[in-house]
């Protein structure tokens, strides 16, 4: 169990560990942008400042920071927390749009990549699809990601449309659309 305490950089990985055991939050943060240092020492200031502040707490301060060190304490406290709020906003959509695929989802069989977020889709006016809606896209690793519709095209004579994505797919990536007919059928089911 974790304590209550101030916590160090370890304690803070232990503790989101227990939360969900596939976390290495350590690697994830160290893989987060402005955290690419590549050293056993990156997280030494919340180590740092978790010192000091049992110190103060204790009255037994040995030295005060400097002015000029305390906005690069600043500075890296912010990345680090916004660093933790990516790596679980992140998680959470991920696991969302999993929970959304594995249950109401609508396989995508026909269909071509094209540069630029250009997806498009053969006999695709069955979807229902629009802007503002979104396409759920599975990577190889069987992650899954939305993608709102940011521009839609019919082809005329043909069943055919073309959809332009607000990410950057791939062709070996599968792609899903939303039944939301399944999804209020069940809602109104647990009415």
């Amino acid at each position: 169990m974790i304590n209550s305490g101030n916590l160090k950089h370890t304690k803070i990985c232990d503790f989101f560990n227990v939360l969900d055991k596939n976390l290495n939050l350590n690697e994830e943060i160290r893989k987060h942008d402005g955290f690419t240092i590549k050293t056993e020492n990156l997280f030494n200031i919340i180590n740092d400042l978790v010192v000091r502040r049992n110190e103060i707490a204790h009255g037994s301060l040995s030295d005060i920071l400097d002015n000029s060190i305390i906005l690069s304490y600043v500075e890296f406290v912010e990345k680090y927390v916004n660093a933790i709020i990516d790596i679980l906003q992140n998680r959470f959509e991920s696991e969302f749009c999993l929970f959304k695929k594995d249950e109401f989802r609508v396989t995508i069989e026909k269909f071509r990549v094209y540069k630029g977020g250009l997806l498009g889709i053969l006999g695709g006016k069955k979807y229902v699809l629009d802007t503002d809606k979104e396409i759920l896209i599975e990577r190889d690793d069987f992650s899954v990601f939305s993608s709102k519709i940011v521009d839609y095209r019919e082809f005329s004579g043909t069943d055919d449309i073309v959809i332009k994505l607000d990410k950057k797919i791939k062709e070996n990536q599968k792609f899903y659309v939303f039944d939301f007919e399944k999804f209020n059928t069940i809602k109104e089911g647990l009415s």
